[in-house]
């Protein structure tokens, strides 16, 4: 299984540029095919802080937008995918490794990324120290 990760500005956004990846629900509104996209993705990159009372220092944070993965089958990305403006990069769910990027943002910012909350279970990226392929 391949796991493509994108960004978008809004849930919108995302359903107009992956209409084949949604279908139209008894009431006329576009819905996620759920056996292929896992949404509301957080790409985390600090998580908060706590003194010994509990009480919260500092909050969690996480890059801006409105993140999901889509999956699909076979070893190899898609390559209409991979050229979209807002794919980030797609890698092997099985073995974590990177295959591709396009990542359009800088490397640094990738080595931000603590952890993607939503990621499918069994999945093992290493994200922190990973530097993808450009």
């Amino acid at each position: 299984m391949i796991d493509h990760l994108f960004a978008f500005a809004s849930e919108p956004a995302a359903k107009a540029a992956l209409p084949a990846y949604t279908y139209t629900d008894e009431e006329g509104a576009a819905q996620w095919d759920t056996a292929l996209v896992i949404r509301n993705v957080r790409v985390v990159t600090a998580d908060p802080t706590f003194d010994e009372a509990g009480e919260m220092l500092t909050p969690g944070a996480a890059l801006p937008g409105y993140w999901l993965i889509l999956s699909t089958p076979g070893d190899t990305p898609n390559p209409e995918l991979v050229a979209m403006t807002a794919h980030r990069l797609c890698a092997k769910r099985e073995t974590g490794e990177i295959l591709t990027t396009g990542f359009r943002a800088d490397p640094a910012l990738m080595a931000t990324v603590l952890r993607i909350d939503g990621a499918p279970a069994g999945s093992a990226y290493p994200w922190g120290a990973a530097t993808p392929p450009l």
